[in-house]
């Protein structure tokens, strides 16, 4: 038998090996623990986009260019290719939305991404 204790975000009872103790020594069910951790709306969790930090994600785009133009043929490996693109359209929706980096083509016929500073913000 496991031990119920309650999250000490939301009060609701989780077994005890299902909760996350965060480095606040909060013990948090794992939909509370993900608001906490990833809030990307938070303005206190906000911290400057470096260079590095978008040519990571323009990286991931480039990268994801090279391995969709290769169809999977099993369900799994495909949904957890769409899932990936999912979570790479958002962090490049972070970069583009702090305004200090820009993503730019390297040039017309070639689909990689490169980083520029937004000389306009």
């Amino acid at each position: 038998m496991t031990n119920k204790i309650q999250c000490d975000k939301c009060d609701i009872l989780e077994n005890e090996s299902k909760l996350i103790e965060t480095f606040d020594n909060e013990l948090l069910c794992s939909s509370c623990y993900i608001k906490k951790e990833f809030d990307t709306e938070s303005e206190e969790k906000m911290t400057k986009i470096t260079q590095y930090d978008a040519q990571m994600v323009a990286d991931w785009y480039n990268g994801s260019n090279l391995v969709h133009s290769s169809v999977a043929s099993n369900k799994k490996i495909k949904k957890l290719f769409e899932q990936s693109e999912n979570l790479r359209v958002k962090a490049h929706k972070i970069i583009v939305d702090d305004n200090y980096w820009k993503f730019k083509f390297k040039s017309k016929n070639q689909r990689q991404l490169k980083v520029i500073y937004n000389n306009d913000k």
